[in-house]
């Protein structure tokens, strides 16, 4: 409502759609984009060949059980995550202004940043359906004095009812990263 009268740039768009998780501003972002069609095109031509668009926030959160629709996998997100912000996908400019609006996210406090030192740096996105228990975050991690680490949780629940566990994904954050050999919290 603060911005009906004067809109809000893209930049401004994107900032709330990655940090705040606002699906309003998604939707006028993506309808600058092509729709979900122009979306998965986007995706595709950084080499992401899993990734699909096919609805529009709030339709595509139903996780109906089998559906391909509005889906991806964390093998996909995580390669296009380290194209995006640690590869050559964007140009220097943009690729630091995505790497800020994650680093600046206000939604993934008890998801993978639960996961790791607070004097760690940490960029990410979450995603939350409602049904299924559906929830997933994916994030780029650098710890203190290593390359940086790309990962991506993704968790749902077998019934309809069930509510999503952020503390699930930061455990399955914490042993991913065990695994990894570096130590979280």
């Amino acid at each position: 409502e603060k911005y009906l009268t004067t809109g809000m740039t893209v930049a401004e768009l994107s900032a709330a759609a990655v940090q705040y998780s606002d699906n309003a501003a998604a939707n006028l972002l993506l309808k600058e984009l092509g729709g979900p069609a122009g979306l998965t095109a986007f995706m595709r031509s950084i080499g992401d060949t899993t990734f699909r668009l096919d609805r529009w926030e709030l339709e595509l959160n139903s996780a109906i059980p089998g559906d391909a629709r509005d889906t991806s996998s964390p093998r996909a997100v995580t390669e296009s995550l380290q194209k995006l912000t640690l590869g050559s996908a964007l140009a220097a400019p943009q690729r630091q202004q995505f790497v800020d609006w994650l680093k600046g996210n206000t939604t993934g406090n008890h998801r993978i940043r639960a996961a790791v030192p607070a004097d760690w740096a940490v960029g990410d996105k979450t995603g939350t359906c409602g049904v299924y228990g559906t929830a997933n975050d994916y994030a780029v991690v650098w710890p203190t004095g290593r390359a940086p680490i790309v990962l991506a949780v993704y968790t749902r629940a077998p019934n309809k009812d069930d509510k999503h566990s952020e503390a699930v994904i930061a455990a399955a954050a914490r042993l991913a990263l065990e695994g990894l050999g570096v130590n979280g919290q």
